[in-house]
């Protein structure tokens, strides 16, 4: 009865309850949005197939594992043990009943009656069945309630599932998917568009190109300068290739006139000899005009300077020539290089205008898909806006006090019921009993006077007009009756511990001699219970035992074992007859002799010994003698006249425990 109180007050878990509520805003979702300049939907009432939808949705187990992976509740540590001795032992006793409910589960997984779950999907199957979401048919509201063994926690993980609900709702009811498929395109288009600049720069850093337009004109003017700066060279070349071969020629011939040579540049080198040579001519023509040839001297002074001059002349020309050519080669040179360039230059261009093309391509397209994304992110919103019918008007909050009843209540309950429960399973269990447990239901199954009760706890000088020793020793001294018979309805009913009690108490408490004759044992009573090293005496036949034929186990106290004929067997003396002579040669040296006999349904032995005796007393094991094994004793007692003096009840159970019964009675 203490079992169930005991669990609510250590074993029972406080449940905490944290609770959130979500308006529905049935019909608002048909609203257009307020930038349409248009007549406003009519809003429809209340629907129950929306409140309805809204609470699958918000208990989807969906929901409930994404919660689970983003707070990671399938890593949770068990918690802590607390200090002090209550709290602890609390904490052990759950402990040890989540250890044996663990066990059982693992039994039911490995016989096959249970599929075994991981540890997130444990969690997700309890978070389960903490959550409970509801509504009422006359209102908007959802309530959602979640109810957790633990104070703390409760609240962040109710809001981490209106957090996943309100985001499954915008996954479920927006269209998502020309969205995500505008902003992949855009996406992939910016990534190529990225690639093909980078290509680009690749080209324009490895061909050394910056602007090809502008880098074409230069070489193709470079090209065109070049080309004319040649042509001037060669006409030049030739002009003065042709001086040097008329120069040449006029000495040759010793032609004076240096006028077909040409005109050179005013001021050059070539101009001034020409001048000067002119004038060396002239001063020999007056030499020889004057001195009629006679002033030789002069004349080859005048000579000598012409031909000096003359050279360096025709030096000069040659140097002009040849730098010329050295002019023309290099310009060649240069405009082969510049051609080359050019035609490099051409080869490169098809390439990157490729690339630009492609780039322009690229980036109208980027554009093209980014101005797309922002429309249909903005028609998102608004949708998204249109869609968020839902509020939540109450956000959990971690619990001040555990729900339910409170614990005290519980345990009045507790004991009140199963206080009831035990009366009626007493009364229950005692109308179908049908043992004997009172000296009453003895009394009245027998017929007979209760000679007394033997507890488990020994005490007879507590009762001693209902004790047995009393009982005996009251008929031994009042009536004079000195043998009596002790049986039983059936073995182990205490008959021998009894004879022995009973035997002991007479002689230490009423000073009677006593003599305890057990008949035909099946097993060493007497030596059992007395813990005697040898067997005590035995009779079998002739003669008659004497007093030294007994064995004294005490003062006034001896014994002694009868063995008759067994049953089925032709030789050997009856053990009733054996009994009649014990008593006959033994009866005047005892006070009271005391005859332990076998059941009387069980062997014959009790009932053709009983008339040897004075009375019968039966012994009777509470608890364990039913009525009908009684009605047969009494039917056949009776039937054959025999005396029952009386009844012992044995191994009678306290009402009360037995240390409170040690602490009532020491």
């Amino acid at each position: 009865m203490l079992i169930a109180p005991g669990w609510i007050l250590v074993g029972r878990s406080d449940v905490y309850e944290t609770t959130a509520k979500i308006l529905v805003r049935i019909g608002y979702e048909q609203a257009p949005s307020l930038t349409v300049m248009d007549r406003q939907t009519p809003i429809v009432g209340y629907r129950h197939q929306d409140v309805a939808t809204e609470v699958q949705i918000l208990n989807s187990t969906d929901v409930l594992a994404r919660v689970v992976d983003r707070l990671n509740l399938a890593e949770v540590q068990a918690p802590q043990r607390p200090p002090g001795l209550i709290a602890g032992l609390r904490h052990d006793l759950r402990q040890a009943v989540a250890s044996v409910r663990e066990w059982t589960g693992e039994m039911l997984i490995r016989i096959g009656m249970r599929e075994r779950l991981s540890p997130r999907e444990q969690v997700i199957e309890a978070l389960g069945g903490a959550l409970r979401v509801g509504s009422s048919q006359e209102s908007n509201v959802v309530v959602a309630t979640l109810r957790l063994p633990y104070r703390k926690g409760a609240a962040t993980v109710l809001n981490a599932i209106l957090d996943e609900y309100l985001a499954a709702r915008v996954r479920f009811f927006q269209e998502q998917d020309a969205l995500d498929v505008l902003r992949v395109k855009m996406d992939r288009s910016l990534e190529q568009l990225r690639e093909v600049e980078g290509a680009t720069r690749r080209l324009e850093s490895e061909s050394n190109i910056v602007s090809i337009d502008v880098q074409k004109k230069l070489l193709l003017e470079q090209q065109d300068q070049l080309g004319r700066q040649l042509k001037a060279d060669r006409v030049e070349l030739d002009a003065l290739a042709g001086k040097l071969a008329s120069l040449r020629g006029l000495r040759a011939f010793a032609d004076f006139d240096f006028g077909r040579l040409g005109a050179f540049p005013q001021g050059s080198f070539a101009a001034d000899r020409m001048a000067e040579l002119a004038q060396l001519r002239k001063e020999q023509i007056r030499i020889e005009s004057a001195a009629g040839g006679r002033d030789q001297r002069s004349v080859d002074e005048n000579r000598r300077r012409f031909e000096t001059t003359l050279s360096l002349f025709e030096s000069n020309l040659e140097s002009m020539v040849n730098d010329r050519r050295a002019t023309m080669s290099g310009r060649r040179e240069a405009l082969e290089g510049v051609a080359t360039e050019i035609a490099a230059l051409h080869g490169k261009e098809t390439a990157w205008r490729d690339l630009r093309r492609r780039s322009e391509l690229l980036e109208n397209e980027y554009k093209f898909y980014r101005h797309e994304v922002e429309e249909a992110s903005t028609a998102s919103s608004m949708q998204t806006q249109l869609i968020s019918n839902v509020k939540v008007i109450q956000h959990p909050m971690d619990p001040l006090q555990p729900v339910g009843t409170r614990k005290l209540y519980l345990v009045i309950i507790a004991t009140l019921l199963c206080a009831f429960a035990a009366g009626a399973w007493a009364s229950l269990a005692e109308f179908l009993d049908h043992r004997v447990h009172t000296t009453s239901q003895l009394a009245d199954a027998l017929r007979a006077p209760i000679a007394g009760v033997v507890r488990r706890l020994p005490a007879p000088e507590l009762e001693p007009s209902l004790g047995p020793a009393a009982f005996v020793a009251r008929h031994a001294r009042r009536d004079g009756l000195r043998r009596f018979l002790f049986t039983s309805a059936s073995a182990g009913e205490g008959t021998t511990t009894t004879v022995l009690g009973i035997a002991d108490t007479l002689v230490s408490s009423y000073g009677l001699r006593v003599l305890a004759l057990e008949l035909n044992p099946r097993s060493g009573g007497f030596e059992a219970r007395l813990g005697l090293e040898e067997p005590p005496p035995r009779y079998a036949g002739d003669p008659p035992p004497t007093r030294q034929d007994v064995k004294a186990v005490g003062p006034g106290f001896s014994i002694l074992s009868i063995h008759g004929k067994e049953e089925g067997r032709e030789d050997g003396v009856d053990s009733a007859e054996l009994l009649v002579r014990a008593l006959g040669s033994l009866g005047g040296s005892f006070d009271v002799v005391l005859v332990d006999a076998p059941p009387v349904l069980d062997r014959p032995e009790a009932l053709a010994a009983a008339p040897a005796v004075a009375g019968v007393i039966l012994i009777v094991e509470a608890g364990r003698t039913r009525f009908e094994m009684l009605g047969q004793v009494r039917h056949v007692f009776d039937r054959e006249g025999v005396n029952l003096l009386g009844s012992v009840l044995t191994k009678q159970q306290h009402a009360i425990p037995g240390w409170i019964y040690r602490r009532l009675f020491p």
